[in-house]
């Protein structure tokens, strides 16, 4: 039958050795080392009580010990009575010197478990911004977000910590227990006999429960989160049906039955103290019968008594921690199974993901060439070999029904999603992946709705730059040619006003030209406006469309996807889509005298 203690153990540190990086291997070990060295310290100067114990018991032992007697007289001792008040100054410093130790171990341990989760977060985050558009579009953001803030902190304190606790309170254990052995075997099998079943059968029959409760834990946590973020983010639409407490209920009930379930393995995380306290009667108990009928010599029942005393006054902890620790690893296995996709791999923050900027160069045209698209290779095509032509500085428009392929188009322009087939060509060079982060440096994106920072208006048209980084020149010119200028001159702070989360303090239009500040002080050279007027109404569209043609032969090529026919104006072509294919090309007013209505 297999070791339930040595599966779990072995298990989890083979898990651990695949997630920590290489460097995050050596520290562990020069920890463990350290551990070992501080459990040998910790073990000596438990065992330095007995020798003082049987010398106030009996003081002719300093003489009659060659080792002690050498001692005493190299020091120049007048009385065994100084002789013990030495002793006792001797094992008080050892025990300063020993605490001292250990909290610089410990710190060190602690500062390495939680560096480790704070490594774990990053890793996370880099990974997932690595596996693309796609995996953003179809995850649940609180479990994301469950996964790069909470994971990493519970692996590194009850399963990375834990780990490192169980080796350093199991070698002292071992170590006192064999010294016990050592100088009394018939104690050391009574108190085996009496210690060793009880935590066994504890941590055996808790077992399953633990796995249940980790478990479900992994499922409650980001349910009960993405509650709360719907609860949140749809105030509006909740206030006006009237919802509240069935959002209210919604969470409450799953962080009700996450609390319980957490109130659960807190419970029995408490037990090992208990039983390890009717262990130390038990023990005491054991003592006195052992003495009374098969020691010959009375006194040794103090002696034993105060051996047990001083083990009992390290080992008890140590089989609590050690208890505890294998119930925590074995509740937050599941926190391995989230973290092993990272497999020893670091962070890579910068991504490093294509060629230098030069390799990209935008001077004529970009052609579309018999592009067709499908999410996997089972799945129907969303785009069926589109081609067209757009000259640099030319204005295009899409109009088509929802689900047409639009956006998938701007999508793969993007870079976002990747073509089956066909290609996107740049002045004659087909685009290339290692090319993505060079060509995105040179479009600029306005979407539907925008995502705005809840900072001020220059932490957003300034998007992920430093204030030391940030151009005041070029915030200047992207605010006046958005359109900005008055309405950022009539804030009371200017572009250091607060626009609030998703910029509640704006108003749509206002949104939606900050969007495009923000493309402009990028300075890009392609602009994509995705259904950038859609929700706004027709004074605010008129105005924003007036803004984009501003921006036309500015040496800036456009790409528009309309809602409102009128927003297409001033296109130099407009293309239809139908099913994933160009049904028609037409000029505005052809467009207009074709009488097609807003789609």
């Amino acid at each position: 039958m297999r070791n339930p203690f040595r599966y779990v153990l072995f298990k989890t540190i083979f898990q651990m050795s695949k997630i920590l990086l290489p460097a995050q291997r050596k520290k562990a070990l020069v920890t463990v080392v350290l551990i070992l060295c501080n459990a040998f310290f910790d073990v000596f100067s438990l065992a330095s009580i007995l020798p003082f114990i049987l010398l106030a018991l009996d003081s002719s032992r300093i003489r009659s010990n060659q080792y002690l007697n050498f001692v005493y007289e190299a020091l120049g001792f007048q009385s065994a009575n100084a002789f013990l008040a030495a002793a006792i100054l001797f094992i008080l410093l050892l025990f300063v010197c020993k605490n001292a130790v250990g909290f610089l171990i410990n710190r060190h341990q602690s500062r390495f478990t939680y560096a480790v989760a704070t490594s774990l977060s990053e890793r996370l985050f880099v990974e997932y911004y690595k596996k693309g558009y796609l995996f953003f579009s179809n995850t649940n953001s609180s479990l994301s977000a469950r996964n790069i803030t909470h994971i990493p902190v519970e692996f590194s304190t009850y399963i990375l910590l834990a780990t490192v606790t169980f080796l350093s309170d199991f070698i002292v254990f071992v170590l006192v227990i064999a010294g016990i052995a050592i100088y009394n075997f018939q104690i050391f099998a009574l108190l085996l006999l009496i210690a060793g079943p009880p935590f066994f059968l504890l941590y055996r029959g808790k077992k399953n429960k633990l796995s249940e409760i980790g478990s479900r834990t992994k499922k409650l946590h980001p349910a009960a989160t993405k509650h709360l973020f719907h609860g949140i983010n749809g105030y509006v639409e909740v206030k006006l049906h009237h919802k509240e407490s069935w959002f209210i209920k919604n969470f409450i009930d799953l962080q009700n039955e996450l609390n319980q379930n957490l109130a659960r393995f807190h419970a029995i995380n408490l037990l090992p103290a208990r039983l390890a306290e009717i262990i130390v009667v038990l023990s005491v108990a054991i003592i006195f019968v052992y003495t009374a009928f098969f020691s010959e010599n009375p006194g040794e029942l103090f002696v034993l008594l105060s051996l047990f005393t001083a083990s009992a006054y390290r080992l008890m902890p140590s089989l609590n921690r050690i208890s505890i620790a294998l119930m925590n690893i074995k509740t937050f296995q599941y926190t391995m199974d989230i973290l092993q996709e990272l497999d020893g791999k670091p962070a890579a923050r910068h991504f490093q993901d294509s060629g230098p900027p030069e390799n990209i160069r935008f001077n004529e045209y970009i052609a579309f060439r018999n592009l067709s698209f499908s999410y996997s290779n089972a799945a129907p095509l969303i785009l069926r070999n589109v081609s067209f032509t757009v000259k640099k500085g030319d204005t295009v428009g899409f109009i088509g029904k929802s689900g047409s392929g639009k956006t998938t188009l701007m999508n793969i322009l993007l870079r976002f999603l990747t073509e089956r087939s066909g290609q996107i060509v740049v002045d004659g060079r087909p685009l290339a992946p290692e090319d993505t982060a060079a060509w995105r440096k040179l479009i600029g994106y306005v979407k539907q709705n925008p995502f705005l920072l809840d900072g001020s208006v220059a932490d957003n048209i300034a998007f992920g730059e430093d204030r030391v980084e940030m151009s005041l020149e070029r915030l200047q010119l992207a605010i006046q040619q958005a359109g900005l200028a008055e309405f950022v001159s009539g804030l009371p702070d200017g572009i250091e006003t607060q626009i609030g989360e998703h910029g509640a303090k704006l108003s749509g239009g206002q949104r939606q030209r900050l969007a495009i500040a923000r493309a402009l002080y990028r300075n890009s050279q392609i602009l994509v406006f995705d259904e950038a007027t859609s929700e706004l109404d027709s004074q605010t569209e008129k105005e924003i469309a007036n803004a984009i043609e501003r921006l036309a032969g500015r040496d800036k090529t456009i790409f528009i996807i309309a809602h409102r026919i009128t927003t297409l104006r001033n296109c130099d072509r407009i293309y239809e889509l139908e099913d994933g294919e160009i049904t028609g090309v037409y000029q505005y007013p052809d467009l207009l005298a074709k009488t097609l209505e807003p789609i």
